[in-house]
């Protein structure tokens, strides 16, 4: 054999029957690994997904428009200075540029369904705060609704 002629990376390849045998060992591989076959795919249903999606927004949307139109009502019945009105009707847009980062961190680390629940659950006592403990309530309980519309899925406003 004459060194110079030969190929030293030819002799570290396999063979391409070699190739096929050893791709075929590593599908069985994960095929027969017990955690791999139990791991359910993560969209079975892609239209509930969606409707999620679409209730949450639903939700999340009342939270932040609703105190526009009624804000005179509001602002009578509580005894608000203007400047305490135009707070009122800032919360809202301040909080999503607040907590908006917070969002895919809070996903990354607990999960982006379990996020949207407790997002979910917050806007429900940003609410019931809002409507039921007057002044400090309608201010605190905007504050809370509105940090909740930082959802990590929801589609936008």
């Amino acid at each position: 054999m004459n060194l110079e002629t030969e190929n030293p990376m030819s002799r570290d390849l396999p063979s391409p029957k070699r190739t096929a045998e050893l791709e075929e060992l590593l599908i069985d591989a994960e095929a027969d690994d017990e955690q791999v076959q139990q791991t359910q795919p993560i969209l079975v249903r892609p239209w509930l997904l969606l409707l999620g999606l679409i209730l949450v927004a639903l939700n999340l949307r009342p939270a932040l428009s609703s105190m526009a139109p009624m804000l005179s009502e509001v602002s009578k019945s509580l005894g608000l200075s203007a400047s305490q009105a135009g707070l009122l009707t800032t919360l809202p847009v301040l909080c999503l540029g607040l907590f908006a980062p917070l969002a895919p961190v809070l996903a990354r680390r607990f999960g982006a369904e379990r996020v949207v629940l407790g997002i979910l659950l917050t806007l429900a006592g940003g609410i019931i705060l809002r409507s039921s403990f007057g002044e400090i309530g309608l201010f605190a309980g905007s504050v809370l609704a509105s940090s909740s519309a930082t959802s990590p899925n929801r589609p936008g406003p």
